[in-house]
């Protein structure tokens, strides 16, 4: 099956949490990130095209990381195997030019 994206997912090793800014609540735990969208793994299901302003800190082991604020948009939500919880794929809707210019770079790897 060939990729449909238009860029690569970085697999997130680290446990990266996801932050509701206007809520203050954890979202859920990065699994993969691009320059358009992030997969996480949440708690409790997320409804399909709910939008969400939400803060990360990406780890770099040659730096102190990067924290990123940025809009996201669910586009799926589908129970884990296995484990207790959701995955759930977000488009990436809302970024400044300043954090698309860092996420870019950590993505280039």
């Amino acid at each position: 099956m060939q990729e449909q994206r238009k860029h690569p997912r970085i697999p997130i090793d680290a446990d990266v949490g996801v932050s509701d800014i206007n809520s203050g609540k954890m979202l859920g735990r990065l699994v993969n990130i691009s320059a358009g969208g992030m997969m996480l793994f949440v708690d409790n299901p997320v409804a399909v095209h709910s939008v969400f302003q939400v803060g990360l800190h990406l780890p770099d082991s040659e730096t102190a990381g990067i924290s990123i604020n940025l809009g996201i948009e669910n586009l799926w939500c589908t129970v884990s195997d296995g484990a207790r919880g959701f995955w759930a794929g977000f488009l990436i809707i809302d970024i400044s030019p300043e954090d698309l210019q860092q996420l870019l770079e950590y993505t280039a790897g």
